[in-house]
């Protein structure tokens, strides 16, 4: 569903697959989530608690949630942060 790649301040990398667990667990934790709300309205809190329940069930991670969003940057697959050298075009 989701490819995630998280890397802590020494530069050590994980890369994490959210499966459909992940996402029902995100849902069943957090008010108000669906599939179609992540979708219309993609968060970076919400991002970083499905990949905190991969990171749980795959046991890359241990601590809790606020720990793991301290430890790790988060990457989306496919992220780019310029999409092209003239956005105007």
């Amino acid at each position: 569903m989701f490819t995630f790649l998280i890397t802590d301040d020494s530069q050590n990398t994980h890369e994490l697959k959210a499966t459909s667990r992940d996402i029902a667990n995100w849902e069943k934790t957090s008010r108000g989530a669906s599939m179609s709300q992540l979708k219309d309205a993609m968060r970076m809190t919400d991002l970083y608690k499905i990949a905190f329940f991969t990171a749980k069930r795959t046991g890359v991670f241990e601590g809790n949630e606020q720990s793991f969003m301290d430890t790790f940057d988060l990457e989306i697959e496919g992220d780019q942060e310029d999409e092209s050298e003239n956005p105007t075009q």
